[in-house]
C-alpha cells in the first residue's frame, strides 16, 4: 500500500512539474510577423502595446507576450489601429537612449 502511495505521489509530482514548466513557456516572448500583427490587431487580441521606433512589443488577450517589427513609416498607423481595437497603446520615443551613445561619442 505503501509503495502505491509513493508512486501516485511521484506521478502528482511530475505531472504539477510538467504544468509549471509550460507555464513558464508560455511566459516567453513570441516573434509576430507584421500580417500577423495586424490580424491580432484587427481581431482585436492585443491587450496592450508599447511602440518604440519601429519596434512593437506587448501581450495578447491570452497573456502571452510578443515582440514585432513595423516599417519606418508605420508607426503611427499601427498607434492609431491598436487604440481603435481597445488596447491600452504606449509609445516611447526611439531617441530615448541615444544620449548614451552621444555621450559615447563625445568621449571617444
Amino acid at each position: 500500500m505503501k509503495n502505491i502511495l509513493l508512486w501516485v505521489i511521484i506521478i502528482v509530482a511530475v505531472v504539477v512539474l510538467y504544468g509549471l514548466y509550460n507555464n513558464y513557456q508560455e511566459g516567453s516572448v513570441k516573434e509576430l510577423s507584421y500580417k500577423t500583427l495586424l490580424e491580432n490587431i484587427d481581431s482585436k487580441s492585443i491587450r496592450e502595446a508599447t511602440i518604440k521606433g519601429t519596434a512593437v512589443e506587448g501581450t495578447l488577450l491570452s497573456k502571452q507576450r510578443f515582440t514585432s517589427t513595423v516599417p519606418e513609416d508605420g508607426q503611427s498607423k499601427i498607434a492609431d489601429a491598436l487604440v481603435k481595437s481597445g488596447a491600452n497603446v504606449k509609445v516611447v520615443s526611439a531617441d530615448r537612449d541615444s544620449w548614451i551613445s552621444w555621450a559615447l561619442s563625445l568621449w571617444l
